[in-house]
């Protein structure tokens, strides 16, 4: 299955939730600034996973102290923790426990690390899909686990505007 959206809702959703600490016009800004990073979202994620030895459950991209970087969530049989990559070279600076969230997003979402490892579509295909299918570059994604399956929420940007498409992990697309 695949949804295409806007960011409007996702960022109205964390909004109430209390995770929108950044103004609507600055997230979108470094979105803008994504466009331009030497690593891509998918390559970033490798390096995430590769430190955490894990799956992704989410990474996107931010600046922090001048610095672009990517924020990896990397679930592991030790916990969740957040990988900050450079987005300039693709190294690691910076590794963050992530207790709470990783508690929370296991109890809301159901997320398991043995299904992440199952599913059939690995993350990058779905990056690379989203990308070809709106012509933009992800910025972001999130892993979901909605009635019980696995899918991919692809934010991507083109033309200063940011779509998502939301992919099943339950089957490879055909190219």
């Amino acid at each position: 299955m695949i949804r295409i959206g806007t960011t409007s809702a996702a960022l109205a959703a964390a909004a109430l939730l209390g995770f929108a600490p950044l103004t609507h016009a600055s997230v979108l800004n470094h979105y803008d600034d994504a466009l331009k990073a030497q690593v891509s979202l998918v390559q970033a994620v490798a390096s995430g996973e590769h430190a955490g030895q894990g799956k992704t459950t989410g990474a996107e991209f931010d600046v922090e102290n001048d610095r672009p970087i990517w924020e990896v969530q990397v679930l592991s049989p030790s916990g969740l923790n957040e990988y900050k990559v450079d987005a300039a070279t693709g190294q690691v600076l910076k590794v963050e426990q992530e207790h709470l969230r990783g508690k929370i997003t296991s109890r809301v979402t159901g997320l398991k690390l043995d299904q992440l490892q199952a599913a059939p579509m690995p993350l990058s295909e779905a990056v690379a899909t989203a990308e070809r299918s709106l012509g933009g570059k992800a910025v972001k994604v999130e892993v979901e686990h909605e009635h019980k399956a696995i899918q991919y929420d692809v934010f991507v940007r083109k033309d200063g505007k940011t779509q998502h498409m939301k992919i099943a992990a339950a089957a490879p697309q055909s190219r």
